[in-house]
Protein backbone atom coordinates (compact mmCIF):
# COMPACT_ATOMS: atom_id res chain seq x y z
CA UNK A 1 0.00 0.00 0.00
CA UNK A 2 1.60 3.23 -0.91
CA UNK A 3 2.31 5.76 1.86
CA UNK A 4 1.67 3.03 4.69
CA UNK A 5 2.65 3.78 8.01
CA UNK A 6 4.76 0.84 9.88
CA UNK A 7 2.94 -0.72 12.94
CA UNK A 8 2.99 1.32 16.20
CA UNK A 9 4.89 -0.50 19.00
CA UNK A 10 6.07 0.38 22.31
CA UNK A 11 8.99 -1.40 24.08
CA UNK A 12 9.15 -1.43 28.40
CA UNK A 13 11.91 -3.18 30.35
CA UNK A 14 9.57 -3.97 33.78
CA UNK A 15 11.06 -4.69 37.10
CA UNK A 16 9.18 -7.37 37.71
CA UNK A 17 9.98 -11.50 37.19
CA UNK A 18 8.61 -13.28 34.13
CA UNK A 19 6.39 -15.12 35.85
CA UNK A 20 4.39 -12.19 37.06
CA UNK A 21 4.43 -10.32 33.84
CA UNK A 22 2.86 -13.70 32.51
CA UNK A 23 0.22 -13.82 34.89
CA UNK A 24 -0.53 -10.08 34.56
CA UNK A 25 -0.87 -11.07 30.86
CA UNK A 26 -2.96 -13.92 31.30
CA UNK A 27 -5.61 -11.65 32.78
CA UNK A 28 -5.12 -8.82 31.07
CA UNK A 29 -8.21 -8.77 28.72
CA UNK A 30 -11.00 -9.58 31.68
CA UNK A 31 -8.90 -6.78 33.87
CA UNK A 32 -9.73 -4.29 30.40
CA UNK A 33 -13.01 -5.20 29.86
CA UNK A 34 -13.94 -4.84 33.78
CA UNK A 35 -11.98 -1.73 34.21
CA UNK A 36 -14.23 -0.03 31.42
CA UNK A 37 -11.41 0.40 29.38
CA UNK A 38 -13.44 -1.45 26.71
CA UNK A 39 -13.89 -4.38 24.92
CA UNK A 40 -10.51 -6.06 24.43
CA UNK A 41 -11.24 -9.53 23.44
CA UNK A 42 -8.57 -11.81 24.10
CA UNK A 43 -7.90 -13.56 20.54
CA UNK A 44 -5.10 -16.09 22.07
CA UNK A 45 -2.69 -16.46 24.89
CA UNK A 46 0.46 -18.82 24.93
CA UNK A 47 2.12 -18.84 28.07
CA UNK A 48 4.91 -20.46 26.28
CA UNK A 49 6.55 -17.87 24.57
CA UNK A 50 4.44 -15.23 27.05
CA UNK A 51 2.41 -13.85 24.02
CA UNK A 52 -1.78 -12.54 24.22
CA UNK A 53 -3.36 -11.73 21.02
CA UNK A 54 -6.13 -8.69 21.95
CA UNK A 55 -8.63 -7.44 19.52
CA UNK A 56 -10.52 -4.48 19.28
CA UNK A 57 -13.29 -3.39 16.74
CA UNK A 58 -13.88 -0.16 16.02
CA UNK A 59 -16.20 2.33 14.36
CA UNK A 60 -16.75 1.70 10.66
CA UNK A 61 -13.32 -0.24 11.03
CA UNK A 62 -12.08 -4.22 11.05
CA UNK A 63 -10.42 -2.86 13.60
CA UNK A 64 -7.03 -3.64 15.30
CA UNK A 65 -4.86 -6.43 16.60
CA UNK A 66 -2.55 -5.73 19.74
CA UNK A 67 0.22 -8.52 20.53
CA UNK A 68 1.70 -8.17 24.11
CA UNK A 69 4.72 -10.12 24.25
CA UNK A 70 7.02 -11.07 27.45
CA UNK A 71 10.57 -11.97 27.69
CA UNK A 72 12.74 -12.12 30.47
CA UNK A 73 15.78 -9.98 30.77
CA UNK A 74 17.07 -11.59 34.02
CA UNK A 75 15.43 -12.96 36.97
CA UNK A 76 14.36 -9.52 38.20
CA UNK A 77 13.64 -8.05 34.88
CA UNK A 78 10.76 -8.65 32.12
CA UNK A 79 10.82 -6.94 28.31
CA UNK A 80 7.21 -6.14 27.06
CA UNK A 81 6.95 -5.26 23.33
CA UNK A 82 3.44 -4.23 22.28
CA UNK A 83 2.16 -3.61 18.47
CA UNK A 84 -1.11 -2.36 17.17
CA UNK A 85 -1.78 -3.89 13.82
CA UNK A 86 -4.91 -3.30 12.00
CA UNK A 87 -7.01 -6.30 10.97
CA UNK A 88 -6.62 -5.44 7.40
CA UNK A 89 -4.48 -3.18 5.71
CA UNK A 90 -2.12 -1.09 6.82
CA UNK A 91 -2.30 2.12 9.14
CA UNK A 92 -1.96 5.31 5.98
CA UNK A 93 -3.80 8.20 8.00
CA UNK A 94 -2.18 9.63 10.90
CA UNK A 95 -5.46 9.22 12.74
CA UNK A 96 -5.38 5.69 12.82
CA UNK A 97 -2.05 5.95 14.39
CA UNK A 98 -3.02 8.43 16.56
CA UNK A 99 -6.04 5.86 18.16
CA UNK A 100 -3.53 2.89 17.62
CA UNK A 101 -0.78 4.83 20.30
CA UNK A 102 -4.07 5.34 22.62
CA UNK A 103 -4.41 1.66 22.12
CA UNK A 104 -0.86 1.01 23.80
CA UNK A 105 -1.54 3.54 26.30
CA UNK A 106 -4.69 1.68 27.41
CA UNK A 107 -2.41 -2.04 27.55
CA UNK A 108 0.62 -0.07 28.99
CA UNK A 109 -1.91 1.34 31.97
CA UNK A 110 -3.93 -1.95 32.68
CA UNK A 111 -0.76 -4.15 32.93
CA UNK A 112 1.07 -1.68 35.28
CA UNK A 113 -2.43 -2.07 37.53
CA UNK A 114 -2.12 -5.97 37.72
CA UNK A 115 1.31 -5.84 37.82
CA UNK A 116 1.18 -3.43 40.87
CA UNK A 117 -1.84 -5.16 42.41
CA UNK A 118 -2.32 -8.86 40.73
CA UNK A 119 -5.44 -9.71 42.89
CA UNK A 120 -6.96 -6.75 40.57
CA UNK A 121 -8.54 -9.17 37.84
CA UNK A 122 -9.93 -11.24 40.70
CA UNK A 123 -12.31 -8.66 41.39
CA UNK A 124 -14.23 -8.14 38.11
CA UNK A 125 -17.20 -10.66 37.74
CA UNK A 126 -18.50 -12.14 34.87
CA UNK A 127 -21.05 -9.99 35.12
CA UNK A 128 -19.34 -6.84 34.36
CA UNK A 129 -17.45 -8.89 31.67
CA UNK A 130 -20.78 -10.10 29.81
CA UNK A 131 -22.28 -6.71 30.25
CA UNK A 132 -19.16 -4.91 28.81
CA UNK A 133 -18.88 -6.83 25.74
CA UNK A 134 -23.15 -6.57 25.47
CA UNK A 135 -22.49 -3.07 25.22
CA UNK A 136 -19.76 -3.09 22.81
CA UNK A 137 -21.71 -4.83 20.51
CA UNK A 138 -24.41 -2.47 20.69
CA UNK A 139 -22.32 0.08 19.47
CA UNK A 140 -21.17 -2.01 16.53
CA UNK A 141 -24.73 -2.72 15.28
CA UNK A 142 -24.86 0.89 15.43
CA UNK A 143 -22.26 1.32 13.24
CA UNK A 144 -23.01 -0.93 10.77
CA UNK A 145 -26.73 0.36 10.77
CA UNK A 146 -25.44 3.64 9.84
CA UNK A 147 -23.22 2.77 7.41
CA UNK A 148 -26.12 0.54 5.70
CA UNK A 149 -27.81 4.00 5.75
CA UNK A 150 -25.53 5.90 3.68
CA UNK A 151 -25.25 3.28 1.28
CA UNK A 152 -28.71 2.80 0.41
CA UNK A 153 -28.97 6.91 0.39
CA UNK A 154 -26.02 6.67 -2.36
CA UNK A 155 -27.81 3.88 -4.33
CA UNK A 156 -30.78 5.87 -4.36
CA UNK A 157 -28.44 8.88 -5.76
CA UNK A 158 -26.85 6.83 -8.31
CA UNK A 159 -30.09 5.34 -9.39
CA UNK A 160 -32.34 8.49 -9.66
Amino acid sequence: MIGAIPNPTRELTVPFANNQVQSALSNLSKYMIGSGAGAYNQENYDNVIGQVELTKTEFLSAGVSIVVAAHAVSDAQTKVNIEVRRRIGSFDEWYEVSKAKDHIDTVVKSLSTLLANPTAADNISVEQVETAKAESSNSHVTGFVVFALFVAAYLLVVAS
